[in-house]
């Protein structure tokens, strides 16, 4: 049996590298988090990823993000929410990027379009939709997107963009009468 590269630890991180990059080379006492736990190397590591620990359920969320202030879109993408912080995905593990934007306003004949990023690539357009006439505001505008990322680390954005005008993403800190932040938010599948 071969030794280990690295532990579970319980206590306070002396040498904290933050989330673990299979491309760093740690040295014995190095501290990152993996999937959301903690580890400690106890011997030299280059791209020894960290094990799971049995019988412990990983941190669901990985990453999120959020806004307490409105954006307005224009006709060139607008960066909406984030870069979330980097996520080390070992390109074996499904994940889902959620987006709640608790309220869109445009006008009417306006068409809106969100689109999601993995780092600086466009996944797709996640929502599309154009304001009748009569209408102002799409209420609730939320989504998801399952996927399974390449190994590394990878940062998520929600962008938009419209057709004409300035529509407005809401986003406000919460409480009584008050709308909830808008959200990005990306967790294990």
């Amino acid at each position: 049996m071969s030794e280990p590269y690295w532990v579970a630890m319980a206590s306070a991180p002396v040498d904290y590298q933050g989330a673990y990059d299979p491309a760093v080379s740690y040295a014995q006492g190095a501290v990152v988090i993996y999937n959301g736990v903690t580890y400690i190397a106890v011997n030299p590591s280059l791209g020894q990823t960290p094990p799971p620990v049995a019988g412990l359920t990983p941190a669901l969320e990985l990453a999120y993000s959020q806004i307490v202030a409105n954006v307005t879109l224009g006709t060139s993408r607008t960066t909406i929410i984030g870069p979330t912080a980097g996520v080390v995905l070992d390109g074996a593990t499904a994940i889902v990027i959620e987006w709640l934007l608790p309220q869109l306003q445009a006008s009417a004949s306006q068409t809106v379009n969100l689109n999601l990023l993995e780092d600086a690539v466009d996944l797709g357009d996640v929502f599309y939709a154009t304001v009748v006439a009569g209408s102002s505001n799409f209420q609730g505008v939320s989504g998801r997107h399952r996927r399974v990322p390449a190994a590394g680390s990878h940062t998520y954005t929600l962008q938009g963009r419209t057709n004409s005008g300035a529509p407005i993403v809401t986003g406000a800190a919460g409480g009584a009468g008050v709308f909830v932040p808008a959200q990005l938010r990306v967790s294990r599948a």
